[in-house]
C-alpha cells in the first residue's frame, strides 16, 4: 500500500511506502518519471512538484495506480487537493451551462452594492453577470467599451459575498494609471494600491505591507521577477486575478510572460482575461489565453481542434460561446466622429528631395525587375524613408530609433546638401500646420493631441507649439516610465488631463497606444503621419472616442496628408483596412489584426500595401 501525500508549503506531491523507488522501474515507471516527473527521495519515497496544480497531478497518479492495480491511499491533504480538482471539473460544467444561458437570455438588470457608485450601461450588465456566474470568464469587448468598469462591478459583488478580497492585475505599464483612476470613478474613493515597480529592495518592502493593499498592479515583465511574492499573496488571500490586454501572452509555453502567468494563475480564487483583440493574427492566438483560465480543460484548444479554420468560424464561436462575453462596437452608442482631411503640398525643397528619393529607389531597385526580392527592403528602409521625406526631410539624416533605420546614404552632392541643410531652407509644412491647428483649438478652449510616428518630429512640434505660447507636454518612447523619475510618462499624461492650462499633448503613437483614456478632456486629434498599421491607428483613435462621451460630443480627427506622396497611398490602404476592421469589431471572434508592435522596425506591411507602394513609385519613372 502506497500513500499519496501533498505538502502545500513546498507544493510537492509524495508517494511513500516500502521500496517506493522501485515503482520507477515497474510498469508505471515511465509515466511516473517522464510524464509526472517523480524522482526518488530515498528508497521509500518519491516526490514531484505539482506546479500549483496538485489536484490534477494527484488525479493522474490515482488513475495510473488504478490502471496497474497498485494499492494506494490518500493523505488528508492529498484528498483535499483531489476534492478541489473535482470541484474545478464541476465548475467548468456549471460555467458552460450558465454562460450559454446568459448569451441566450441576456439579463438586463443587476443589483450592485452601495459601495459601487458608477451607473452601468445596459450593454455592460450581461458581462457583469457573466463574470459572477462563470468561474473563470473572458471579456473580449472592443476597446473603449468599459471592460475595467465591468470587472470592478463584478468584483464589488464578489467582495460583498466574501468570495474575494483583493485584486491582482497583470497588465502593460500604461494600464496602471487607468486602473487606479477607474477604481476611483467606480467606488468614489482612492484605492489602497501597490504598483510593483522600482528597485528590488523597494518592491520587497512594499510587498511586506500587502495586508492593507486591495489593488495590486504588476506588468507582465515584472511578474517574471516577482512570481514568488505574488504567489504568496495569492496563497494567503482569496484574490481576483486579472490579465489585462491578455493577448500579450498569446505566444504560449516558452514565452517568458506566459510561463510566469501560468505558474501563478492556479492559486487565484477567480481568474479573468481581458482584451479587445483576442486573436490578433490567427485563431490559435486565443488558445494560450484560455489555458490560463481553464488548464487541462481548455475549451479553446478543443474548439480549434474541431473547427480551427475561418470556414468554420461559426462553429468555433458556438463552442467557445459560454466562456466569454463581447460587447461589439455598434452596441456602444457613441456619437459619430468626424474625419477632417487636410491635403498639404510639400515645400519646394521638400518636393525636390522626395522626387529625387523616389527616382533613386526606382533606379536602384525596380530595374532589377524581381519585385518580390524588394519586399524586405520596401517594408523597412525604403518605405520609412518615403514617410520621412513626406513628413520632415531632416529625419533622413538621422538614425531612426523607431524603425531601426540608419541615416540615408546620399549618392549625389545635391541631395546630400539638400538633406543636411534642409532646416535652413524651410520648415516642413505639416509640422507648422499641426502646431497651428493645435494653437487655434487652444484659443477656442479645446485640448488636442498631436500624433506622429517619429520622436524627432514630436520634439520639433512640441517646440513649435510652446513657441506659439501654448503650454504642452511631450510623450514618446524615450519618456521615462519609472514613477520614481521626475516628469515621467504618467505624470505628463496626468498634467495634460488635469491642468487647465496644458492644452496640447504631443506624442508618438506607440507610446500611449494601449489602456489610456483621454476622451473626457480631449476631442481633437491631429495626425502628422501614419504607417500602414491599421491596428495602431485605430487604437490611437480610440483614446478619445470611448464609452463615457456625452451624447453630442464632436470628436474630430485632423489627418495631414502630403499631396502626391506616400501619405495618399497609406490613406487609401488604411481606409480599406478599417472597413474590414469595423466589420470584425461589430461581429465576433475572428482574425483581428489590431496588434500593437513593441518595435516598429518589425514592420506592418502586407503584400497589397507593397503593391500600392510599387505603383506609387512607377509614377516617378519619367520626369
Amino acid at each position: 500500500m502506497f500513500e499519496i501525500d501533498y505538502d502545500n508549503d513546498s507544493d510537492q506531491i509524495f508517494i511513500q511506502g516500502a521500496s517506493a523507488s522501485k515503482l520507477l522501474r515497474g510498469r508505471s515507471g515511465t509515466t511516473l518519471s517522464v510524464i509526472l516527473h517523480f524522482q526518488p527521495d530515498g528508497p521509500d519515497r518519491l516526490f514531484t512538484s505539482s506546479d500549483n496544480r496538485p489536484g490534477t497531478k494527484i488525479a493522474d497518479v490515482v488513475k495510473l495506480f488504478e490502471n496497474h492495480r497498485i494499492a494506494n491511499q490518500l493523505s488528508s491533504t492529498a484528498k483535499e487537493a483531489l476534492e478541489g480538482y473535482v470541484k474545478y471539473l464541476r465548475a467548468f460544467k456549471s460555467s458552460s451551462i450558465k454562460g450559454r444561458e446568459i448569451h441566450k437570455h441576456p439579463p438586463m438588470e443587476i443589483t450592485l452594492p452601495q459601495s459601487f457608485k458608477r451607473k452601468l450601461k445596459d450593454f455592460q450588465i450581461p458581462s457583469v453577470h457573466h463574470l459572477i456566474d462563470v468561474t473563470h470568464p473572458a471579456n473580449f469587448s472592443v476597446p473603449g467599451s468599459g471592460k475595467t468598469t465591468m470587472v470592478l462591478a463584478g468584483y464589488s459583488i464578489l467582495k460583498e459575498q466574501h468570495e474575494v478580497s483583493k485584486i491582482i492585475v497583470i497588465c502593460p505599464r500604461s494600464a496602471f494609471e487607468p486602473w487606479t483612476e477607474e477604481y476611483f470613478e467606480c467606488f468614489g474613493i482612492e484605492p489602497d494600491v501597490l504598483r510593483l515597480a522600482g528597485l528590488p529592495q523597494e518592491r520587497k518592502k512594499l510587498l511586506a505591507e500587502s495586508e492593507s493593499i486591495e489593488l495590486f498592479l504588476c506588468t507582465y515583465q515584472m511578474l517574471s521577477n516577482e512570481k514568488e511574492a505574488v504567489s504568496k499573496i495569492l496563497r494567503k488571500y482569496p484574490c481576483l486575478l486579472i490579465l489585462d490586454e491578455s493577448h500579450h501572452i498569446k505566444k504560449g509555453p516558452g514565452g517568458v510572460w506566459y510561463d510566469a502567468v501560468n505558474e501563478i494563475s492556479p492559486l487565484a480564487k477567480k481568474r479573468v482575461i481581458l482584451t479587445g483583440t483576442p486573436a490578433p493574427n490567427q485563431l490559435e492566438d486565443i488558445v494560450s489565453q484560455f489555458e490560463i483560465l481553464w488548464p487541462v480543460l481548455n475549451p479553446a484548444r478543443k474548439a480549434i481542434d474541431l473547427y480551427g479554420s475561418n470556414e468554420r468560424i461559426e462553429d468555433f464561436r458556438d463552442a467557445l460561446n459560454p466562456y466569454y462575453t463581447r460587447v461589439r462596437k455598434d452596441q456602444l452608442g457613441l456619437p459619430t466622429r468626424q474625419i477632417v482631411k487636410i491635403h498639404v503640398p510639400l515645400g519646394d525643397v521638400q518636393q525636390r528631395i522626395y522626387d529625387v528619393l523616389c527616382r533613386r529607389i526606382l533606379s536602384q531597385s525596380l530595374s532589377k525587375i524581381e519585385e518580390r526580392s524588394l519586399i524586405s527592403d520596401l517594408r523597412k528602409a525604403l518605405v520609412v524613408r518615403l514617410l520621412q521625406a513626406a513628413s520632415n526631410p531632416t529625419l533622413l539624416s538621422e538614425y531612426s530609433d523607431e524603425f531601426k533605420i540608419p541615416p540615408l546614404s546620399p549618392t549625389g552632392v545635391d541631395l546630400e546638401q539638400l538633406i543636411q541643410n534642409y532646416s535652413s531652407y524651410e520648415t516642413p509644412k505639416k509640422l507648422t500646420i499641426a502646431a497651428g491647428i493645435a494653437k487655434k483649438l487652444s484659443e477656442e478652449g479645446k485640448k488636442s493631441i498631436i500624433w506622429t510616428s517619429f520622436v524627432h518630429n514630436a520634439e520639433t512640434i512640441n517646440k513649435l507649439v510652446e513657441n506659439s505660447g501654448i503650454k504642452s507636454v511631450l510623450v514618446t518612447g524615450s519618456t521615462a516610465k519609472d514613477e520614481s523619475v521626475e516628469n515621467n510618462r504618467d505624470s505628463r499624461l496626468h498634467q495634460f488631463k488635469t491642468d487647465p492650462s496644458t492644452m496640447v499633448l504631443v506624442a508618438t503613437i506607440p507610446a500611449i497606444a494601449e489602456s489610456v483614456s483621454l476622451h473626457k478632456e480631449c476631442h481633437d486629434a491631429i495626425y502628422v503621419d501614419r504607417t500602414f498599421n491599421c491596428g495602431l491607428f485605430m487604437q490611437s483613435m480610440d483614446r478619445i472616442h470611448r464609452v463615457g462621451l456625452p451624447p453630442k460630443t464632436d470628436t474630430r480627427y485632423h489627418l495631414l496628408i502630403g499631396t502626391g506622396t506616400l501619405d495618399e497611398i497609406i490613406e487609401m490602404r488604411l481606409k480599406r483596412k478599417m472597413e474590414v476592421m469595423h466589420q470584425i469589431l461589430n461581429d465576433d471572434i475572428g482574425i483581428l489584426d489590431l496588434d500593437v508592435p513593441e518595435d516598429l522596425s518589425e514592420g506592418d506591411w502586407d503584400d497589397e500595401d507593397i503593391a500600392a507602394v510599387l505603383e506609387h513609385l512607377r509614377q516617378f519613372r519619367t520626369g
